[in-house]
Parts: structure tokens; C-alpha cells; sequence
């Protein structure tokens, strides 16, 4: 995988701590267009948790198919 796939899946991961951790930051970053998922706290996370989970598997996959 290309070196701007990883960059990706690396921001996706963050971008999903932030979300998990803080969700109206994580609004306000994103211009508030997705305001409904910045607050309500258990749709965040929940959200965030399956991103998280995306990022790392296809990061590991990415790794080990070098």
C-alpha cells in the first residue's frame, strides 16, 4: 500500500480518539456538518469505536502485505 493510504488510515485513527474522546471538538473541527454525531455522546463513540476498529485492521493489513 502507498504511503498516502497509511498517512490516511493514521489521521483516521486520530481523527477517531478525538471523536471518542472529544466529540464537540471534534465538530467544531469539522465545521459543525456533522453536528448530530458531535453531540449526541453515545452515537460518537460508537461511531468512533467502529472507525478505530477500520483504521487499525487495514493499517495492519497494510503492513503485512508488504
Amino acid at each position: 500500500m502507498s504511503y498516502l493510504v497509511r498517512f490516511f488510515l493514521i489521521w483516521g485513527i486520530l481523527d477517531s480518539l478525538l471523536l471518542a474522546l472529544r466529540p464537540n471538538k471534534w465538530s467544531r473541527l469539522w465545521g459543525n456538518g456533522v453536528v448530530m454525531i458531535g453531540r449526541k455522546p453515545g452515537m460518537a463513540k460508537g461511531f468512533a469505536g467502529l472507525q478505530l476498529f477500520l483504521c487499525v485492521y487495514l493499517l495492519f493489513k497494510a503492513f503485512r502485505d508488504r
